[in-house]
């Protein structure tokens, strides 16, 4: 063999070795290639599991964002809101305590004039108290005499009603002796009963005048009880004419009749009086 050609095999088994030993090297690093691209692509997918969860986290806060702005704007609005009703409730306040120092001092003023016109009333009164004083004996004799014109009075209306039963009974006793005495009007010679007709003629058409004992309303009408009856000439359908001390109150016609009362109806009535117990009633009209 030549040189040339141990030189040859020399450096193919070199080139060999140094293949083989490439070889061996590219073999080892293409399996730490996969181990890396492994952990590459598991760090890929780490990674876009974490920008997936950063852009969820961030559309989250974007929108917490937009609605802490609307919040804000809500707030702001609210709050522009309050402070123009604040200011309007405050011009209203102030107009308010203006007008109620206007009214304060228009009380003042008319405390100050009721004080001087109870100060002027005050000495009035103590006038008039003084006044009273004076009068006060005057007052009492005045009282005294009423009450002794009250009793005298109590006493004139006794003797009127003693007089009205004395009337009464001698009306009984005519309206008893009246027929004896139209049967002696046959006799022209019997004179004393022509002097009992002459004298009971004018009894019978003498006023008869009583008062009113009970009032009562039946059926829309006002009913007067009167203690006079057909022994004082009283018949039904007869007119009466009711009085008081202020004069003429109403006119009354007789309904029921007994021999010792009766019993009538208001038929009209003088405007603004009403008929009471106690009014006299009479035969003999206004």
């Amino acid at each position: 063999m030549s040189a040339l050609t141990k030189i040859l095999i020399v450096l193919q088994l070199v080139f060999a070795v140094a293949v083989s030993v490439l070889l061996v090297l590219m073999i080892s690093r293409q399996e730490n290639y996969k181990s890396l691209a492994a952990t590459s692509s598991a760090n890929y997918l780490g990674q876009s599991a974490l920008l997936t969860d950063s852009k969820a986290k961030e559309a989250a806060a974007r929108e917490q964002i937009a609605k802490a702005n609307a919040a804000r704007e809500t707030a702001e609005q609210a709050l522009a809101k309050a402070t123009s009703d604040a200011s309007t409730a405050g011009s209203q306040a102030q107009q308010q305590i203006l007008t109620l120092q206007s009214d304060k001092r228009q009380l003042e003023a008319q405390v100050a004039a009721l004080t001087a016109g109870n100060s002027t009333a005050m000495q009035s009164i103590s006038a008039k108290d003084k006044e009273l004083e004076t009068l006060r004996p005057e007052q009492i004799k005045a009282t005294s005499e009423k009450n002794e014109l009250a009793k005298r009075n109590n006493e004139l209306e006794s003797q009127v009603r003693a007089l009205e039963l004395g009337i009464r009974k001698l009306q009984e006793q005519l309206i008893a002796q009246a027929p004896a005495a139209g049967a002696s009007t046959n006799n022209p010679g019997t004179s004393g009963s022509v002097q009992m007709m002459s004298s009971a003629a004018p009894a019978a058409n003498a006023a008869v005048n009583a008062k009113i004992t009970n009032v009562q309303q039946t059926s829309g009408r006002t009913m007067v009880e009167l203690p006079l009856g057909s022994r004082d000439g009283i018949t039904e359908n007869t007119p009466l004419f009711i009085y008081r001390s202020s004069g003429y109150v109403a006119d009354a016609v007789v309904q029921r009749v007994t021999p010792t009362a009766s019993v009538a109806v208001v038929t009209k009535t003088r405007e603004g009086q009403t008929v009471q117990a106690g009014d006299t009633i009479s035969t003999i009209g206004k």
